[in-house]
């Protein structure tokens, strides 16, 4: 389907019930969007989750933030007992594992129809926080002023 690439969680007994999925071959009726690649494979979009990214990736922090802020976020996180991440890292396995993505029953790329959205930007914070966090007509847009009501 024009390079999207689809996750489709494996299928079980009570995926009937659950799902109302009647037999394995309709498996790929809950298979969700979790990147675009281009036709020569290069990736364009890819979901900020697993199975793409985890949130730890220092990199990624670093290309999306400016002036070491991405380290600065995940140095200050929170911190949390060892018991408690290997708690959550084995429910969010189990997830991953059962329905070969996570989040597993939410859209992990959400596009319901064409919306918009419409606003002024804060370019101040984009600009003091982000590498790339604005476009040219996001910019453009911010010259030419506030909309007033007619």
């Amino acid at each position: 389907m024009i390079g999207f690439t689809f996750v489709t969680p494996r299928r079980r007994p009570q995926d009937v019930w659950r799902w109302h999925v009647p037999r394995p071959k309709y498996a790929n009726l809950r298979s969700h969007p979790v990147g675009l690649r281009s036709p020569g494979g290069e990736p364009l979009i890819e979901a900020a989750c697993p199975p793409a990214h985890a949130y730890s990736e220092k990199d990624v922090f670093s290309r999306i933030y400016k002036e070491g802020y991405g380290q600065r976020y995940l140095a200050e996180a929170s911190e949390y007992e060892d018991r408690v991440v290997d708690c959550a890292r084995d429910i969010c396995t189990y997830i991953l594992r059962t329905h070969r993505r996570f989040p597993a029953h939410t859209d992990a790329i959400h596009v319901p129809g064409v919306w918009l959205q419409v606003h002024h930007v804060e370019s101040e914070y984009y600009d003091r926080f982000l590498a790339d966090g604005l476009t040219d007509a996001h910019r453009a847009r911010r010259a030419v002023g506030r909309l007033t009501p007619a």
